[in-house]
């Protein structure tokens, strides 16, 4: 690297770097145009790479971001338009078997909870998976840099196929969700060490490239939203081997990008510059054992498991098992997790300051705050959402197995179709609020209207399938341009990217409990109610697929866990709402960030008075939004005030006549005006 010249302004060190090139045996040198980089403390403390440069008086150095050094070397090595397809196919390929396994394994989990006479914690399986994959993500930026890209896939994909075995071969409900925190775990390492080669090549790459290399993991959304109910009937007799089946499955899809790797790396060893790049921190220690503890304190291995734990301790006692608030099953674990949400603050602020995995600094940034806390709630409303949807198709609605999958993954195909467009948009202007505010919008009104389609007022599956298409456009315009929020202007990508992924998986997590929670507590005391004296409440409530199956003759009481199930997935839309708002907020804590296209279009007048129209414009709509929003809320307290007196008949009468309030309320009001007249 040769360095012209660099000044300190300051807390900032601007560098502009003139030439980088990687020489190449029998190759040609491959050089990158003049950039200028201007890099804060925050960025230099968390780049997982450094290089030290003097300043010209020689008392100081100041640290260079060099992140992704060696996997951008390794990306350039493939320049070729040749290379560079067949590297999105494969990737593509790899995409198209993880989202597969994915989706087709949500189904059968279902059904093996159901086989353990367990289905109603099935969320209990997917908070734990998410809680340790948040917790594998979080510092998974920092495993990158230190071993091989090749030696973590082939890690991950090992324990994948051992998680999967697991998982369809359990006996019982804690072996099951063992194995499904194994299985997600690694899938969403595997997913996010895809995502970090990508992001070399986009780099690497020009700007026609970019959009390509980061929309290549989602693409396969499009098929899979279809197949995945053709695959799940085809296995639905056998759901052990629709879980097991995927540990070799998954592994052959990555196969082309392992091959690829292999051979990117065998050509960057051959560079001149690649023996000062593959330096890793073991070259510093003289045995193992201080290797070991090097990794033990950089790695945050404590932290990483105080996360899951305190989640799990947390959470978990409102999913798996209806309880009363005082008893010991409940209070000892949820203590346990109250103790260990502190001692995990501490951990991170006070005993590990230079390794913690999101330092004080770095909290104050308001693009790393408002990224992270809209991708949790991106997770949550997804999760809460999803996680019950299947069951609530079968049961509810009396869908097929083939029918209730492809519902249920309709909301994936809808964000990508809506959500590529505004990524497009938003990565070639930089603007992202005005996307986040509508999705926000959009996401509310969906939920909205899955109050109505999903309470005992509708049987349309139509309705529940346009509830769908509406939050899988809002999801699109929310989730999409985050991910722009994050490529544009950041020297950190691999830190950014892995906070953002275990902020989403935590988000998942607590998306779960509070499904989970709400069909827990609230489920079997509405089956209770209603069904008749004499039926078995536990087959309904433990086994309600094959309740449906035995009963299914049985108007009165098919009906009634119906019913039932409905007033549950009520109770989670009005939840859903509330917590939708947070979106509509932290879009207005965002910045738009102009890109060098609308600076270079512009001058500086008239970008000046571009910002002013888009500011002004983004007020009116916001407000026109704003009213919308209020509306919106008015016609869910209604919704809810309706549901509510069909829980609790003292609250407002008998829910029969709750119309007729209206009606009396209306009649009175006219009567008092024409009497003002």
């Amino acid at each position: 690297m040769n360095i012209e010249n660099h000044r300190e302004s300051g807390d900032k060190i601007t560098i502009e770097r003139s030439s980088f090139e990687f020489g190449h045996e029998n190759t040609r040198t491959l050089p990158i145009e003049k950039e200028k980089y201007v890099i804060s403390d925050l960025e230099a403390q968390s780049s997982p790479a450094k290089s030290e440069v003097s300043s010209e008086s020689g008392n100081e150095t100041s640290s260079i971001v060099t992140v992704g050094t060696r996997g951008r070397l390794q990306a350039s090595m493939w320049d070729d338009m040749i290379f560079k397809m067949v590297f999105l196919l494969s990737c593509t390929i790899a995409s198209f078997g993880t989202m597969l396994a994915k989706s087709v394994q949500e189904v059968f989990v279902n059904y093996a909870a159901e086989n353990f006479e367990s289905q109603y914690a099935v969320s209990s399986i997917f908070l734990v998976a998410c809680s340790v994959s948040a917790a594998v993500n979080a510092n998974y930026w920092k495993v990158e840099e230190e071993f091989p890209r090749i030696l973590l896939f082939v890690f991950h994909m090992v324990f994948y196929a051992v998680g999967s075995v697991i998982k369809g071969t359990a006996t019982n409900m804690c072996v099951l969700i063992l194995g499904a925190s194994i299985a997600e775990s690694s899938i969403s390492a595997l997913s996010l060490g895809l995502t970090f080669f990508l992001s070399d090549f986009a780099a690497t790459s020009g700007q026609f490239w970019k959009p390509f290399f980061i929309m290549v993991q989602l693409s396969p959304t499009i098929v899979v939203s279809w197949v995945v109910g053709d695959i799940t009937a085809a296995l639905s007799d056998d759901f052990a081997w629709g879980l097991t089946m995927w540990a070799f499955i998954v592994p052959l899809t990555y196969l082309p990008v392992a091959l690829c790797m292999i051979h990117m790396y065998l050509r960057a060893r051959s560079c001149e510059n690649w023996a000062s790049l593959d330096v890793s921190a073991r070259d510093k220690f003289h045995s193992i054992f201080q290797y070991l503890n090097y990794c033990f304190w950089h790695f945050n291995i404590i932290g990483g498991c105080l996360l899951p734990l305190a989640f799990c301790c947390l959470l978990v006692p409102f999913t798996a098992i209806q309880v009363s608030w005082s008893s010991a099953n409940f209070l000892v674990p949820f203590i346990i997790g109250l103790f260990l949400v502190p001692l995990f603050f501490v951990w991170e602020s006070s005993v590990l300051k230079n390794n913690s995995t999101i330092s004080t600094d770095m909290l104050k940034s308001r693009k790393l705050l408002t990224l992270a806390c809209s991708q949790a709630l991106c997770g949550i409303l997804e999760m809460a959402e999803r996680v019950l949807l299947f069951p609530f198709l079968i049961v509810a609605f009396s869908q097929s197995e083939k029918s209730a999958a492809r519902i249920a993954n309709l909301m994936s195909f809808f964000s990508f179709l809506f959500g590529s467009i505004a990524y497009l948009v938003s990565d070639l202007t930089g603007f992202f609020r005005f996307f986040i505010l509508s999705g926000g919008i959009i996401m509310q009104l969906g939920f909205g209207v899955s109050i109505y389609f999903r309470g005992i007022l509708s049987n349309s599956v139509s309705g529940i399938i346009g509830m769908i298409v509406i939050l899988g456009f809002g999801y699109g315009l929310i989730r999409y341009p985050l991910q722009a929020y994050v490529d544009i202007k950041a020297q950190n990508i691999y830190m950014l990217q892995s906070i953002s992924s275990s902020t989403f998986q935590l988000g998942k997590a607590i998306g779960a409990a509070i499904s989970g929670g709400i069909k827990t507590q609230v489920l079997k005391r509405n089956i209770s109610k209603k069904l008749t004296s004499g039926t078995d409440i536990s087959m309904a409530y433990k086994t309600p697929f094959r309740f449906i199956e035995v009963f299914n003759s049985d108007t009165l009481r098919s009906k009634a866990i119906r019913h039932a199930f409905k007033d549950v997935q009520v109770v989670v839309a009005i939840v859903c709402v509330c917590i939708g708002a947070g979106n509509v907020l932290l879009s207005m804590a965002m910045k738009d960030s102009p890109t060098q296209l609308i600076t270079k279009i512009f001058s500086f007048k008239k970008r000046k008075m571009l910002m002013k129209y888009v500011r002004w414009t983004w007020y009116f709509w916001g407000g026109l939004f704003l009213i919308v929003f209020l509306a919106f809320y008015l016609i869910t307290l209604i919704y809810m005030c309706l549901f509510l007196s069909r829980v609790t008949p003292w609250v407002f009468g008998d829910y029969s006549q709750f119309p007729n309030v209206w009606v009396l309320a209306v009649e009175s009001l006219m009567n008092a005006l024409n009497q003002t007249h």
